[in-house]
């Protein structure tokens, strides 16, 4: 709940809206503008990242695996840590799985699923229309049974070849990634068609995640953003809005009549409008 300590503020003294709503994290504080109340998107993800990661360099090497698209004449290859391996094993019509250029991360991350090399992959993807924020967002956990080191492939084809069917002439190891330990990852993005990626995290070889991943992500202080509280600095008139809606209805025991978002007037860097109960106030906002 928003705090109700008096604020001894003047109307036309220049504020800020964290310090009318009383709090001090950037995650809860909305940028408020005419056509658009709420917070980035990418913060709140990347605050449930930097929560449940347990290693970083296996997120990285994951992340380097989702990031990574072959040239032309290359292939990636991700192999069995245990296999024993020869250059000969990656000639042409060989049997390990290339991956292809993908134009974006989650075409490639369930090109992995139907290789075998992740498993159980389960999303959530809320989208911006129904909470307080900039873009959708989405989170999504998958497993790799084993580990593997991905291993970039050069093939050089003849002089003559000219993109008719042809096979190479010979090939070579250009690139050894980090490899990528077995156990649960979680990948965050944003968007509310098209994913952007913000980042992995390592869960580690066994986690409870997975398994009620939406209630671990309430957990972390700064990812919610399905309710808005409004508060005024000067009246202390105080209103609610949930679900992504811009009527803000008066808290239990506000005298404050309801209002729409959409009525709002007196935009300004405060991220804060006018009071439309006692009109000099200023009223701040907090998403959570």
């Amino acid at each position: 709940m928003v705090g109700t300590a008096t604020l001894n503020i003047r109307p036309t003294q220049s504020i800020n809206a964290r310090d009318v709503v009383g709090v001090s994290n950037d995650l809860c504080c909305p940028r408020v503008e005419q056509f658009f109340i709420g917070v980035e998107s990418e913060p709140t993800v990347r605050a449930v990242l930097d929560d449940m990661e347990t290693d970083s360099a296996a997120s990285a090497a994951i992340r380097e695996v989702l990031d990574c698209f072959p040239g032309r004449d290359s292939s990636l290859y991700l192999v069995d840590m245990l296999r024993k391996i020869s250059l000969d094993d990656f000639s042409p019509g060989n049997d390990l799985s290339a991956l292809e250029r993908y134009s974006d991360r989650g075409s490639r991350l369930y090109e992995l699923e139907k290789y075998g090399i992740v498993t159980d992959v389960d999303g959530w993807h809320e989208d911006s229309s129904g909470a307080y924020l900039s873009d959708g967002r989405g989170l999504t956990t998958f497993y790799v049974p084993r580990t593997v080191i991905p291993v970039e492939v050069l093939y050089h084809f003849p002089e003559y070849w000219s993109g008719r069917s042809c096979s190479a002439s010979h090939w070579e190891i250009t690139d050894t990634l980090a490899r990528v330990p077995a156990g649960w990852y979680l990948l965050g993005e944003t968007g509310d068609h098209r994913m952007s990626t913000v980042g992995v995290a390592y869960l580690g070889l066994s986690s409870d995640v997975p398994s009620d991943l939406v209630c671990y992500a309430a957990e972390v202080e700064g990812f919610m953003a399905s309710r808005c509280d409004a508060r005024c600095n000067s009246c202390e008139s105080r209103w609610f809005a949930e679900s992504g809606s811009w009527k803000f209805e008066p808290e239990y025991g506000c005298a404050a009549d309801p209002w729409m978002f959409d009525d709002a007037e007196d935009f300004d860097v405060d991220d804060c409008v006018k009071c439309p109960y006692c009109i000099v106030g200023r009223v701040g906002f907090l998403v959570y």
